[in-house]
């Protein structure tokens, strides 16, 4: 049972490469819980709750102080949290011994001073497409981000891409748009591209059917781009 519970923070960060490749919604609402809504921490003063219960057996209490020790390091080591976000935190628990159990824990922790931005594979625009010519490619792909109407369209110029075999399919969305954004010097959000990308890659034969004016313009703009790019090739 132990082993399983130190086990648990490395779970976290073994869901969150599947979480990358952006095939579970589910999975990636709660990586923005854990990482931009202070979840560990929350779900350590949730835990606590468990045993406030006189009657508990000391075993589950133990089991609990160790996931909230692991939750600590896990989150503070990994740069999700601060410390002071801990000892704020902590201040809801009411068990004095969970208490002092994180406060332990953070001055046995060694932090990476406050949240930081999870890692992620960088990649270069150069690294991700495949042309010949890719001089040729990238100055397609600046007239396709000129003519957007909305952020979401880089999620139809990267499915242009990838019906031309211009872009790797392995390549996620993030990738993606960072390399755009390095290249580029652009600053398009993650999040409304990521959606659309989402239900078009996950949801494919829906969107190839679907009479929405939203997802036909859409098939419109790929199919446009697709003519695009082939000329690139």
């Amino acid at each position: 049972m132990l082993s399983a519970i130190h086990a648990l923070p490395e779970m976290y960060f073994r869901l969150r490469e599947e979480i990358f490749e952006e095939r579970n919604t589910l999975l990636m609402c709660t990586l923005y819980y854990i990482c931009f809504d202070h979840g560990l921490p929350k779900s350590a003063t949730a835990l606590s709750k468990v045993s406030l219960n006189d009657k508990q057996l000391s075993i589950v209490r133990e089991s609990v102080k160790t996931i909230i020790v692991n939750l600590v390091e896990t989150s503070v080591t990994q740069g999700l949290d601060k410390k002071a976000e801990w000892t704020k935190q902590s201040k809801e628990i009411e068990d004095i011994e969970f208490r002092q159990t994180i406060k332990n824990a953070l001055d046995n922790t060694k932090g990476k001073h406050g949240r930081r931005t999870i890692q992620q594979e960088e990649l270069s625009i150069d690294d991700i497409l495949i042309a010949e010519d890719k001089s040729a490619l990238k100055g397609a792909i600046l007239s396709a981000l000129n003519d957007m109407e909305h952020e979401y369209e880089t999620a139809y110029i990267k499915a242009a891409l990838l019906r031309t075999n211009h872009l790797a399919p392995n390549v996620s969305f993030a990738t993606f748009l960072r390399a755009i954004n390095q290249f580029f010097s652009r600053e398009y959000k993650y999040d409304p591209g990521q959606r659309v990308d989402s239900f078009i890659t996950i949801n494919h034969k829906e969107f190839s059917v679907s009479s929405s004016s939203k997802w036909q313009r859409a098939r419109r703009i790929i199919s446009g781009l697709i003519e695009k790019f082939r000329r690139k090739s």
